[in-house]
């Protein structure tokens, strides 16, 4: 028994001295353990659902950031089911922003190419939305509301629209408890300031939530669901589908998610920037 004792004793030390052996080292800028951020230790599988650049990507349908720096296409960068790209009506009254980003300086619109189905079928499945974008209004002389994001087909139907009401931001959504225009409104407590803002409105079946700058900004308990939501109905940017709710101001990203994002989700996305 004794000689037993003295070999696990050896055994122990043995591995104790290797181990401190195996962290010798040197250089001290080489003595890094593989920890969170090493690439090569962290599982993808584990991983939170986020894009490269930090933005939260489950539930993602449609994303535009602006990339393309000249022309009159703005691609969706979204990478989920069929693209659905913008086309600019009239480009000479858009200017496109160095870096990422367009100024919408004068009246046209921007409308998706093919019909938003995928946006409709997933949204109305989940009854859940978010609208988010990074925008700078021209001013807050702006009424009407002027459409800053809308999914609709004329000024009196709509699935949803993000719009600008002078200094406040204006949130129209359908469900089966509200008007076919999307009224009662949710509105922002706090608007626009005169700088850049990240807007983000989300909606689960219990009620709408406004966020500015990962902020709460307003709410609307509005219960219902999407049965109501158009499939015929057209996207597009910086106007009414009908032309007379023109909105002017630089866009540096757009985005729909059919999912009701957290306040710490709204909050990451605000974090990434655009």
């Amino acid at each position: 028994m004794k000689l037993t004792s003295f070999i696990a004793m050896a055994a122990l030390a043995l591995a104790a001295c290797s181990s401190d052996l195996g962290s010798v080292s040197g250089d001290d800028d080489d003595d890094v353990s593989a920890g969170p951020d090493a690439g090569d230790s962290v599982d993808p599988d584990a991983a939170p659902e986020v894009e490269q650049d930090g933005r939260v990507d489950l539930g993602l349908q449609a994303e535009w950031k602006f990339k393309e720096g000249a022309g009159g296409l703005i691609a969706d960068t979204g990478a989920v089911g069929p693209a659905l790209d913008w086309s600019i009506q009239d480009p000479l009254a858009v200017q496109w922003i160095p870096g990422g980003g367009i100024n919408i300086t004068q009246p046209t619109i921007i409308k998706t190419i093919t019909p938003p189905t995928k946006i409709h079928a997933a949204c109305t499945a989940a009854n859940q939305v978010t609208t988010e974008a990074w925008i700078r209004p021209a001013g807050v002389n702006q009424a009407g509301p002027a459409r800053i994001l809308t999914y609709s087909i004329d000024t009196a139907n709509r699935n949803f629209t993000l719009g600008q009401a002078n200094a406040a931001y204006n949130y129209r959504l359908r469900t089966s408890e509200s008007d076919l225009n999307g009224t009662p409104a949710t509105l922002s407590e706090t608007g626009f300031t005169g700088g850049l803002q990240h807007v983000v409105i989300t909606r689960d079946p219990a009620q709408t939530i406004m966020y500015i700058d990962g902020e709460i900004a307003g709410t609307q308990a509005l219960g219902g669901d999407f049965a109501l939501w158009d499939s015929s109905y057209e996207m597009a940017l910086g106007n009414e589908i009908t032309l007379d709710r023109p909105w002017r101001g630089e866009i540096f990203l757009a985005a729909v998610y059919c999912r009701s994002l957290s306040q710490l989700e709204v909050q990451q996305n605000f974090e990434a920037g655009y």
